[in-house]
C-alpha cells in the first residue's frame, strides 16, 4: 500500500514543473515577437545603418556566452533572417563575409560548439563594426550612368 504523502507531494511537483515550461514558452515566445518588431524584421522599413546595428546587437548577444544552445538557435536565426531578407542594404564589400560568417555559426551551433558560435559571432561583429557610418549600400553604391554617357 502506498503512503498518501507521497501522492501529495507528486502534484505540487508536477505541477510546479508543468508550469515551467509554459513560463518558458511564454517568454521564448514575446522574445520573438519583440524581435519581429524591431526595424528589418518581418517587412518593418529599415534604414541600412538601423539594420547594421540591428544585426551588431544580435551578434554581441550571440557572441555575450549567456545563451544556452536553444537561445543561441533563436538569436542565430533572427540574425540570418535579418540579413538575409535585407542583404543588398548592407554594403556589398562585407555580404560574403556576413553570410559566411552566420554559416560557420550555424556549422558550430549543430556542433553543439557554444565557443565556435562566439566566435563566429565576434567576426560577424568585426565585420559590421568596420563598415563606415556613411556607407553607401545597393544601388547608392553603385551610381548608374545616365544613358548615352561615355564609360570613359
Amino acid at each position: 500500500m502506498k503512503k498518501p504523502g507521497y501522492l501529495f507531494l507528486l502534484l505540487p511537483v508536477s505541477m510546479a514543473l508543468s508550469a515551467c515550461g509554459d513560463e518558458a514558452a511564454q517568454e521564448q515566445g514575446a522574445v520573438q515577437q519583440a524581435t519581429v518588431e524591431e526595424p528589418g524584421f518581418e517587412d518593418t522599413a529599415a534604414t541600412p545603418s538601423q539594420l547594421r546595428s540591428e544585426a551588431m546587437e544580435l551578434a554581441q548577444h550571440l557572441q555575450s556566452g549567456t545563451l544556452d544552445m536553444a537561445e543561441s538557435s533563436a538569436v542565430l536565426e533572427d540574425l540570418d533572417q535579418l540579413v538575409t531578407a535585407n542583404i543588398a542594404e548592407f554594403p556589398e564589400a562585407i555580404r560574403a563575409q556576413l553570410t559566411q560568417d552566420i554559416a560557420s555559426a550555424k556549422s558550430a551551433l549543430q556542433s553543439s560548439d557554444a565557443d565556435g558560435v562566439a566566435e563566429a559571432a565576434a567576426s560577424i561583429a568585426s565585420t559590421l563594426a568596420s563598415v563606415p557610418a556613411d556607407a553607401q549600400t545597393g544601388a547608392a553604391a553603385d551610381p548608374q550612368l545616365p544613358a548615352g554617357a561615355d564609360p570613359a
